[in-house]
C-alpha cells in the first residue's frame, strides 16, 4: 500500500487519499483526505486531526467523529503485518534530560 501510494505521487503527483506510516515503538498515522489519525501504541486511543485547521495537530476531533476513528483502525488493522522482530508495544514516556532536552 505505501510503495503504492508512493509511486501514485510520483507518477501523477497527489499521493492516495488513504496513506498508513509506520514507524518507531509502535506509531501508526493514516493520512484520510485533509484529516490525520495517530495511533501511539496497542493501549492508546486513535487520535484523529484536521490537517488544514490545525497544523499544530492539538486538537483530538475523536468524540466529534468517530466514523473517522473506525474507519483509520480499520486501515491500520489490515495494513499492519505482524512480525515477531516488530512487535507492537506502548511507547516508554519520554524523559527529560539535564539540559532540559527530551530524550525518547
Amino acid at each position: 500500500m505505501y510503495l503504492e501510494s508512493v509511486i501514485t505521487h510520483l507518477l501523477c503527483g497527489t499521493a492516495k487519499p488513504e496513506e498508513l506510516h509506520e514507524g518507531g515503538p509502535s506509531l501508526q498515522a493514516v493520512r484520510l483526505g485533509k484529516r490525520k489519525a495517530v495511533h501511539q501504541g496497542p493501549s492508546s486511543s486513535i487520535e484523529p486531526t484536521n490537517l488544514e485547521s490545525d497544523l499544530s495537530e492539538s486538537k483530538d476531533l475523536a468524540k466529534f467523529f468517530p466514523e473517522l476513528v473506525a474507519t483509520a483502525n480499520a486501515i491500520m488493522t489490515e495494513s499492519h503485518d505482524a512480525n515477531p522482530d516488530w512487535p507492537l508495544r506502548d511507547r516508554a514516556p519520554a524523559k527529560t534530560r539535564a539540559d532540559g532536552r527530551w530524550e525518547w
